[in-house]
C-alpha cells in the first residue's frame, strides 16, 4: 500500500512550495486513524487511497489532479516572487542607481568601447563589454581616437589643395567607416520609428526595430548627411575667413580650421550620447543596461572630460590659426563662445534626444544613442554656424 505524505519546504525563505512523495509502508490503519497521526484531513487520505473513487467525482484522473495542484502552486509563487526571491526593481529606481555600485576598470571599459564602437578589433570579453556599459562616460576618448584620425586626413588632403566642402565630405565618410556605419544604422532606425504615422506607441516601436528602411529612415539620414557636410563645410571657412579677416592669410588656413573643427566634433557628440544616455529611460535591448547605468553622475564625469580634450584642441587651433599675431580681441571672444556653446549644446541635444524618445517610444536603445550621435553634430555645427554669421 502506498501513503502520499505532504512536506512544506521554504525555499531561501522567500516562498513555499508543496512537494510530494511516495513511499512504500507496512499496512496502515483505516484512513480516519492515518488522518489524526498526520494531521491530514480525512477525506484527503481517503482520496489518496483510493484514486479511481476520486478520479470518478472530480472527474480528473488522480495523477493528474496531483499535477495540477503542484502547478497551480508553483504558478502563483512565481508570480509573487523573482527567481532570485528579491522584489523586480522599477526603471525609475534602476537609474536611481550609480554606476559605483558596479565593480569595473577604466581600460577593459576603453577596450570594449574601441572593439563595439569602432573597426578596430581588440581582444574583448564579458568583462569589458561589462565595464564598457558601467563607464560609458568614458566614450569622448572613442571620439578623440576617431577625431586625431580625421585630423590627419585634413592634413594630408591639405597638402593637395582640397577644398573644405570636399575635405568636409570625406571627414564624414570616414567617420562612418570607422565607425562601421553603426551610428548611421541607428539614424535610420529611428527616423522610421519617429515618421510613422500612428498614435499608438507599440507601432513606432515596432517601426524602430523593423530591420526593413522605410521612406521615413531614409528621409531622415539623407538630411542630416546633407547637413553635416555643408555645415561642416561652412563652419570652418567660416572660421577661416574670420581669422583672415582680423589677421590676414595664414600659411597654415588651407588645412587647419577643418581640421579642428572636425576633431572637437567627434568628442562633442560623444558627449551628447551620455547626456541621451543618462537622461532616457532604460529599454530591455542591447543598450538597456549601458542606458541603467549612466545618470547624471555620469554626464558630470563625461562633460568635465568633453571640457577638457576640447579645452586642449581649441587652445591649439586659436595658436596655430593666429600665427604670431597679437592683440586678438574679436576673434578671440569668438573662439571662447564657440567652445562654451559646444559643451552647453552637446549635452542639451543629447536631453533634446532622450525627451523626445521617451515621448515617443517610452525607452532610450542602441538606435536612439546612435541617432543622438548623428543629429548632435547637425545641431552644434548649426549653432556655431549661427554664432559665426553674427559676429561677421
Amino acid at each position: 500500500m502506498s501513503e502520499v505524505i505532504r512536506e512544506d519546504n521554504d525555499d531561501n525563505g522567500s516562498s513555499v512550495a508543496d512537494m510530494y512523495s511516495v513511499k512504500t509502508a507496512e499496512p496502515q490503519a483505516p484512513a480516519e486513524e492515518k488522518a489524526e497521526v498526520q494531521e491530514t484531513p480525512a477525506v484527503e487520505t481517503a482520496a489518496a487511497e483510493a484514486p479511481e473513487e476520486t478520479a470518478k467525482v472530480s472527474g480528473t484522473p488522480a495523477a493528474e489532479a496531483q499535477e495540477e495542484t503542484f502547478t497551480a502552486t508553483s504558478v502563483s509563487v512565481q508570480d509573487e516572487t523573482p527567481d532570485n526571491g528579491e522584489p523586480e526593481e522599477s526603471s525609475e529606481n534602476k537609474k536611481e542607481r550609480k554606476p559605483s555600485e558596479f565593480v569595473g576598470g577604466m581600460i577593459p571599459a576603453l577596450k570594449g568601447m574601441i572593439s563595439f564602437f569602432t573597426i578596430f578589433r581588440l581582444p574583448i570579453g564579458e568583462r569589458e563589454m561589462r565595464d564598457m556599459e558601467t563607464k560609458f562616460w568614458l566614450v569622448p576618448i572613442v571620439g578623440l581616437l576617431l577625431g586625431l584620425i580625421v585630423f590627419a586626413e585634413c592634413f594630408i588632403f591639405g597638402l593637395l589643395n582640397f577644398g573644405s566642402a570636399t575635405q568636409a565630405l570625406i571627414v564624414l565618410a570616414t567617420v562612418y567607416v570607422l565607425s562601421k556605419f553603426l551610428h548611421f544604422d541607428g539614424l535610420v532606425d529611428f527616423g522610421d520609428g519617429m515618421v510613422c504615422s500612428s498614435a499608438d506607441r507599440e507601432d513606432h516601436i515596432r517601426a524602430l526595430k523593423d530591420s526593413r528602411i522605410g521612406a521615413g529612415g531614409l528621409g531622415v539620414a539623407l538630411i542630416t548627411v546633407l547637413l553635416s557636410v555643408y555645415l561642416l563645410s561652412e563652419v570652418g571657412w567660416g572660421l577661416r575667413m574670420g581669422f583672415i579677416l582680423n589677421l590676414g592669410e595664414n600659411p597654415n588656413g588651407w588645412w587647419i580650421s577643418v581640421a579642428f573643427v572636425a576633431l572637437a566634433l567627434e568628442v562633442l557628440i560623444k558627449n551628447a550620447m551620455v547626456a541621451a544616455a543618462a537622461f532616457g529611460t532604460p529599454g530591455n535591448g542591447m543598450a538597456g543596461h549601458q542606458v541603467e547605468c549612466t545618470n547624471m553622475d555620469s554626464i558630470i564625469k563625461s562633460t568635465v572630460l568633453t571640457a577638457i580634450i576640447v579645452g586642449i584642441v581649441t587652445a591649439l587651433y586659436y595658436l596655430f590659426a593666429k600665427g604670431s599675431a597679437t592683440g586678438l580681441p574679436v576673434i578671440t571672444a569668438v573662439i571662447v563662445v564657440l567652445y562654451i556653446l559646444g559643451i552647453v549644446m552637446s549635452v542639451l541635444s543629447g536631453w533634446l534626444m532622450a525627451r523626445l524618445a521617451n515621448r515617443t517610444f517610452g525607452f532610450v536603445n542602441g538606435d536612439v544613442l546612435g541617432a543622438t550621435n548623428e543629429i548632435a553634430r547637425v545641431i552644434i555645427l548649426f549653432m556655431a554656424l549661427v554664432i559665426l554669421g553674427a559676429a561677421a
